[in-house]
């Protein structure tokens, strides 16, 4: 999100009764809103906005300073982004979830901030289930700018699967942690080193897509597993390849030490070891 509105304002006296018990009353138990039925088959509603915000669990401290905000804005500025994040799939709870996480997300313009936004997961096919979802997982998705944060990280995605389908995978699979610098630093190097093993696109496609974590975790870490696998005996050319990859990177150093040390106690050698999880990865 570019920027949020934000304005000077008196300070006010409140004692921590009213604080931490009726803020938004204060401002707001006069203002209802209605949410229309949408395209999403959403049922009408009429609830007074104090009480939507109340329930959020928003402590009285960060309470008292969104009721001041909201005084001195347009007061229709929280219904729309309110009816907007209805009409793309959000129920009462995750409206209570998400404004609880980003609470100032009420002082958004919902036509020029937030609609971009949710067009462009529309465009990429996230569904209405998913979105409210992702966005929940994590609110960064919400507050920073879709021009330099969210498009670039999309495109990044976008160029190491094959079709928006799997870009949506990772955003479900890895929300919490699609904003991390590993998303640029990292994911473009480790997937150099796959396709240089002559790793098929599916394979790589599987990974990227239901295991994120391990495709954008550290460059160092991500290539030493690699070579665990390769030296584990597993065909770049097999689905398997990517299998073992994403329990080996999973695993530190001194755990799979310490299994290949278990095996040989019972008079295996290094090589048998290696050979045998070659040919089940539930060994591993």
């Amino acid at each position: 999100m570019h920027h949020f509105l934000i304005t000077r304002f008196t300070h006010r006296t409140l004692n921590s009764s009213v604080l931490s018990h009726n803020a938004f009353s204060l401002f707001f138990n006069y203002r209802y809103f209605s949410v229309s039925n949408t395209n999403h088959h959403h049922k009408d509603e009429n609830f007074t906005l104090s009480s939507f915000v109340k329930s959020c669990g928003l402590s009285p401290e960060a309470t008292l300073k969104l009721s001041k905000r909201l005084q001195i804005k347009n007061p229709n500025s929280p219904n729309a982004v309110i009816q907007l994040l209805k009409t793309y799939g959000f129920s009462d709870s995750q409206l209570r979830s998400v404004v609880k996480k980003l609470p100032f997300l009420l002082l958004s313009n919902a036509e020029k901030t937030l609609l971009p936004k949710l067009k462009f997961f529309d465009s990429i096919g996230v569904s209405s289930t998913d979105l409210p979802k992702i966005l929940i997982g994590n609110c960064a998705f919400l507050s920073t700018s879709l021009k330099n944060n969210l498009i670039p990280r999309y495109e990044i995605t976008r160029s190491l699967v094959r079709n928006d389908d799997e870009v949506v995978s990772v955003m479900k699979h890895w929300s919490r942690n699609f904003y991390n610098n590993s998303m640029l630093n990292d994911s473009i190097p480790n997937i150099e080193v796959l396709r240089k093993l002559g790793l098929p696109q599916s394979s790589i496609s599987l990974l990227v897509s239901n295991f994120p974590n391990v495709a954008f975790g550290n460059h160092s870490k991500f290539v030493e597993s690699v070579n665990t696998v390769k030296e584990m005996g597993f065909d770049p050319l097999k689905t398997y390849f990517v299998l073992a990859l994403q329990v080996i990177a999973k695993m530190d150093k001194e755990t799979w030490e310490s299994k290949l040390k278990l095996f040989e106690k019972f008079g295996w050698s290094r090589d048998i070891c290696l050979s045998a999880h070659s040919k089940s990865i539930l060994s591993i």
